[in-house]
């Protein structure tokens, strides 16, 4: 190039770039930042619009909750592989978010989904019947029909979707109360949304019957000293129904009571003592002005002339509690076994006869022109008894002692039998008396609980007779130690009486000291 008369140089010159370069790579990278922030924001807030739930690895269908997600994806265009992997992490939960982790490790973002989704399913999958059996045997236990009946519909989705709706139905309404199924008319039912509708319209019972805050109630009350020891209903009826013996022999099992208030009937004796025997059922009486050792005695002596007494049960008597008394069986070899303060159920045989004898004489003496002394009528009674078949053993008494032929029928129609007929009668007698005691204890036992206590614990005893209390005094007392254990239904009491037989207690009178948890346990 020429300027005048002067040639140029030729000059290159670069300008430096190196701001611009910079500048450049910067808004490259703010860019990049940028789309990758929107990206994020764009998979939250299409994540938002998933209609499933997060997976945790306590989700009882992997495979399902898989197919879901997969949908999901497909319903709002997500194809790409990465992008359904790195979607998948916002649905993840506790364990399973951690599996995730590790997977990003091992395989990275940039793999396949099919590579993801088998790890995924060879890690969560269940192959065991668990699910299955918890799905099926779910039930309703407490809270709203409504929430068990949805709840049990989604455990039996997760296993079988395609399931059809009336086996659903019949699924759903065997969980429920047996009040509330029976109650429902399954013709009507077409599909869950029916069940759904009757079973809300028996809320208001089933809160009624197992409402958590009555249960709760019912547990403060169980533990809460003075409810216990004021109120004479809402505790628990412990103890089931035992049995001495049974005898197998005449004599082995006695059982001695006394009934008063005759006094005045023709008569200056206002007492009847009762003997009776638990395998024949015979009865012996004496009627005398006292309840005296010497009574007893004099009763006692009626079997002892002719029989050896194995054991007496009977009631704490002054009379038979005595020393004069004691000393008499135990010249003669007799055990004398008393039951336990204020249970005179536990001499249930004695005192189911007393009222049969005492009707039977009540009835006698208040017949028409009948002017003689209750002392009398009671003997006949008795005797009149000894002579009747007994409910329970299909025979008479005094044909189980001694073989006698009581039958209504005349002596010219009566059949002789032998010796072994009777025999075999009296075994039947045993038959039929275990067979009558398994049934009152079925029929006992039905609602009330088993309780075996252990010495050294605490228990509340009922405070005394009903009718020698006064009308606020308290129910039970205590608490008290069991110092002693007689038996499964007799205990010993540390309640600071001083006579021995005062301190034993019947199961069904003792109330174990328990605590909330305690009770929650039971």
């Amino acid at each position: 190039m020429q300027f005048l008369d002067q040639y140029l140089e030729e000059m290159s010159t670069k300008q430096p770039r190196g701001n611009d370069d910079n500048l450049q790579h910067i808004l490259e990278k703010l860019i990049e930042s940028t789309t990758k922030k929107e990206n994020q924001h764009n998979l939250k807030h299409v994540s938002e619009k998933f209609i499933i739930e997060k997976f945790t690895s306590k989700n009882p269908n992997a495979v399902q909750w898989i197919e879901n997600f997969e949908k999901e994806c497909e319903r709002f265009n997500i194809t790409k592989d990465e992008t359904k992997i790195d979607i998948l992490r916002l649905f993840l939960e506790n364990s399973s978010l951690d599996w995730y982790s590790s997977m990003v490790i091992k395989l990275s973002v940039n793999s396949e989904w099919n590579e993801w989704k088998d790890k995924f399913l060879e890690t969560f999958r269940n192959q065991g019947w668990d699910v299955v059996t918890t799905a099926f045997t779910f039930k309703y236990k407490e809270g709203l029909l409504i929430d068990y009946a949805i709840k049990k519909e989604r455990l039996i989705l997760d296993i079988n979707k395609s399931i059809d709706s009336r086996t659903m139905i019949d699924l759903i309404a065997t969980g429920l109360p047996g009040f509330i199924l029976n109650k429902l008319n399954r013709d009507e039912l077409n599909n869950t949304t029916d069940l759904f509708n009757e079973i809300r319209k028996y809320e208001g019972m089933i809160f009624k019957k197992n409402s958590t805050i009555t249960k709760n109630i019912i547990n403060i009350c169980k533990t809460c000293e003075i409810c216990i020891k004021n109120k004479s209903r809402g505790q628990g009826k412990f103890g089931l129904m035992s049995q001495l013996g049974p005898a197998t022999k005449p004599f082995e099992i006695m059982s001695m009571d006394t009934i008063g208030g005759f006094g005045g009937s023709r008569s200056t004796k206002k007492y009847l003592h009762l003997l009776v025997d638990h395998y024949t059922r015979y009865a012996f009486i004496v009627t005398s002005k006292t309840q005296n050792a010497s009574d007893f005695i004099k009763l006692t002596k009626n079997v002892l002339e002719t029989d050896e007494i194995g054991i007496i049960l009977t009631d704490q008597y002054p009379g038979i509690n005595s020393r004069e008394f004691k000393q008499y069986l135990n010249e003669n070899n007799v055990k004398l076994i008393f039951t336990a303060v204020n249970t005179p159920f536990s001499n249930g045989l004695n005192e189911r006869l007393n009222q049969t004898i005492v009707n039977k004489i009540r009835c006698r003496i208040n017949e028409k022109n009948n002017k003689r002394t209750w002392t009398t009528v009671a003997r006949e009674c008795i005797e009149k008894y000894n002579e009747t078949e007994h409910s329970v053993t299909g025979f008479a008494p005094k044909y189980l002692l001694d073989g006698t032929n009581v039958s209504i029928l005349p002596n010219e129609l009566k059949i002789i039998e032998g010796e072994d007929k009777w025999i075999a009668d009296k075994r039947l007698a045993l038959e039929n008396t275990i067979k009558s005691h398994k049934y009152n204890k079925k029929i006992f036992d039905r609602k009330r609980k088993m309780q075996e206590f252990n010495i050294g614990d605490s228990v509340y005893v009922e405070n005394g007779n009903r009718l020698n209390r006064k009308k606020l005094d308290e129910l039970k007392i205590g608490p008290f130690k069991i110092v002693g254990k007689i038996s499964n239904s007799i205990y010993r009491i540390d309640t600071g009486n001083r006579k021995t037989e005062s301190t034993l207690f019947h199961i069904t009178k003792l109330q174990p000291v328990t605590t909330e948890s305690e009770e929650d346990e039971i």
